[in-house]
Parts: C-alpha cells; sequence; structure tokens
C-alpha cells in the first residue's frame, strides 16, 4: 500500500514538474492597435523668442541662441522649432514587435520595441505685419522606443489567462515643423511609467493570441508642449517555444 502511495505520489510530482517546465520558456510576438494621446495643453508662446521675423524684402537673420536652429515665426502665438500644438487629430495607428520569458505559470518579462504613430497637423498662420497673407505650418510628431514591463498572470483555464503588466517605456518623441520652405527636427527622450491589463488565449502547441491595453504616462517634454500620456489598445500574436 506504502509502495502504490509513493508511485503515485512520484507521478503527480512528476506531472506537475512536467506542466510547470511546459509554462516556462522564451516566446516572440508582434501587435497593432491604435494609439490615442491625451496632452497637457502647452501655453501661449510669443513673438519675442529669438526666431526670425518677416519683413517686405526678406527675413530678419535670427540671433545667436546656444547654437540651436531657429524657424521663421510670423505671427504671435505660433510655433516654435520642436514645439507641438494639438490639434483634432490625436490619435493613429500603432505596432510594435515583442520578447518575453514566462518565469512561472504567474510571471513573465517582456522587452518590446513600440511605434505610437504619427500624428500630423497643417495651419494656416498669419504674416507680420497683419493684412499680409497667411503661410502654411505643417507639424509632425512622432513616438517609438523600447519598453521593459513585467507581468502578473492569472490562468483561468488551460487556454485562457488574464494578465496586468508594470514597468517603464524609453521613448523619443520627435518633433518635425516646417514653415517658409525651412524645416526643423527635434528629439525629446523620456522615460515614460507604464501599466496595463490584457487577455491570452492559447492554442495548439505553439501559438497565442492576446487583446491588450497600455498606458505610458508622461511621454515627451513639457518644454515641447507635447507631453502626453498616451493610451495603446492592441490585438497581438504569439509564437511560444
Amino acid at each position: 500500500m506504502r509502495t502504490t502511495r509513493a508511485i503515485a505520489a512520484g507521478a503527480l510530482l512528476f506531472v506537475a514538474g512536467t506542466a510547470l517546465a511546459a509554462e516556462q520558456g522564451f516566446y516572440f510576438g508582434v501587435l497593432g492597435g491604435r494609439a490615442d494621446y491625451e496632452f497637457e495643453r502647452p501655453r501661449p508662446v510669443v513673438a519675442s523668442l529669438p526666431t526670425p521675423l518677416e519683413r517686405p524684402g526678406g527675413i530678419l537673420p535670427a540671433p545667436a541662441f546656444g547654437g540651436v536652429a531657429t524657424v521663421p515665426v510670423f505671427a504671435v502665438g505660433v510655433a516654435i522649432p520642436g514645439f507641438w500644438i494639438p490639434g483634432d487629430d490625436e490619435e493613429d495607428t500603432a505596432w510594435g514587435a515583442l520578447v518575453g520569458y514566462r518565469i512561472s505559470r504567474y510571471v513573465a518579462a517582456e522587452l518590446s520595441y513600440l511605434s505610437l504613430g504619427t500624428l500630423e497637423e497643417h495651419r494656416s498662420i498669419a504674416r507680420w505685419p497683419p493684412g499680409s497673407g497667411t503661410v502654411q505650418l505643417d507639424s509632425k510628431l512622432e513616438t517609438r522606443g523600447p519598453a521593459l514591463s513585467a507581468l502578473a498572470i492569472l490562468p483561468l483555464s488551460e487556454s485562457w489567462d488574464v494578465y496586468v503588466r508594470g514597468g517603464v517605456m524609453f521613448a523619443d518623441m520627435e518633433i518635425e515643423n516646417g514653415l517658409a520652405g525651412v524645416a526643423s527636427s527635434t528629439t525629446f527622450g523620456s522615460e515614460a511609467a507604464l501599466w496595463g491589463a490584457g487577455a491570452q488565449f492559447d492554442w495548439g502547441e505553439h501559438w497565442s493570441a492576446r487583446l491588450d491595453f497600455q498606458r505610458f504616462v508622461g511621454v515627451g517634454s513639457n518644454r515641447s508642449g507635447a507631453e502626453a500620456d498616451i493610451d495603446l489598445l492592441s490585438l497581438g500574436v504569439i509564437y511560444r517555444l
């Protein structure tokens, strides 16, 4: 009797160990979805900044200012280089790729690279002096970078898991401005906290599908007028080794 119990206990331990080992390991994935920006609204910018002003017959040269390139400003309140004025278009398609390691059935770690979309704004800016027409201001904002996060996983069944995540994104936010044929590009780096939640469905021996939500807090720079919280809702496909 004792021998039978010992054999049964050993078999259970072997099965449990095999199941745990099956949960562990590397996985790779891709994702696509929609990124929604919530900007901190910028304060007005006045034309008294060291930027060139248009005058009849040409553009006044800009004074030196720490070696920073400048763009012509044609009216009070318009953008300076590296400055973003939020408009109506504050969401775009996003994509990413990831590699992860499932430490146990309940814990995983992920490293991902994310592109959180490209926003574009086109504005007609009044020339100086008033009544002398308008000029087109074209602006573009793009956010991308790696992110590192840890997942706490709750298995619901053999096929379904739900999870929450927390981590950090090392984001580069690039702002391009074009005005009167003069273009500038400025990149702001930031370390943005991230959190999120999602659900994962496993099918077959290697494949999984995900519905994932992530929020990135404080991306960009308030100096640029482009500091934002960004929400990412995505669908992903995972391959488990």
